[in-house]
């Protein structure tokens, strides 16, 4: 069972600072503007752009992607205008790492049974993708035979950290300047700004 400080966590306030953790050959990219679009499809929210509130997650992340291209790790800055991304698009904001959010991550990365969501934007808590390919492979193969799957133990499967993340699935959300990028840093320090040789 996760622990009960994981299961009580409450996701309900994205913050104004947030962060995309990266390595230097995505930099030209990222800095030329966000492609909602350019990320890989399975993700806890599906395809997306990506953002957590907490600069440490971000920097460790930052860190195994740039490991096996050998690059080096950074992280983009950015602001959000959460009155706007509130007011003016559709979300959906999973409070709490429980059934529902257990069932919408399963939704959105089951290799087979996937089902894509309408939201402008999601925010909640990150899964633990650690053996998740094969926990989905034996949710993929429980839902083939039976209907359905053990929601329950697949929650108590993914819930292990207590960060959060914010997804961007509608290219406007960046079109429209809510999402602002404010600099970039090296990973595990963000008062060293990253500047490309």
């Amino acid at each position: 069972m996760p622990k009960s400080d994981i299961l009580s966590r409450v996701f309900e306030r994205i913050e104004k600072f947030m962060y995309h953790g990266t390595h230097t050959g995505n930099y030209n990219s990222l800095y030329n503007g966000i492609n909602v679009k350019q990320s890989k499809r399975k993700l806890d929210f599906g395809t997306g752009f990506y953002l957590t509130s907490d600069f440490t997650q971000a920097s460790k992340h930052a860190v195994k992607k740039a490991a096996p291209v050998n690059q080096e790790a950074i992280v983009f800055i950015y602001e959000v205008d959460t009155v706007r991304l509130r007011k003016e698009y559709n979300s959906y904001i999973l409070q709490r790492m429980d059934l529902v959010w257990a069932e919408f991550i399963y939704d959105n990365r089951s290799p087979q049974f996937s089902k894509p969501h309408t939201y402008d934007y999601v925010y909640g808590g990150v899964a633990d993708g650690q053996n998740l390919y094969d926990l989905l492979a034996q949710m993929d193969d429980d839902k083939m035979n039976t209907g359905e799957i053990d929601v329950e133990f697949f929650l108590e499967s993914i819930a292990k950290y207590l960060y959060d993340q914010l997804s961007i699935h509608n290219q406007d959300i960046v079109n429209q300047g809510i999402i602002k990028l404010l600099r970039v840093v090296k990973a595990h320090d963000k008062r060293t700004e990253y500047i490309p040789a």
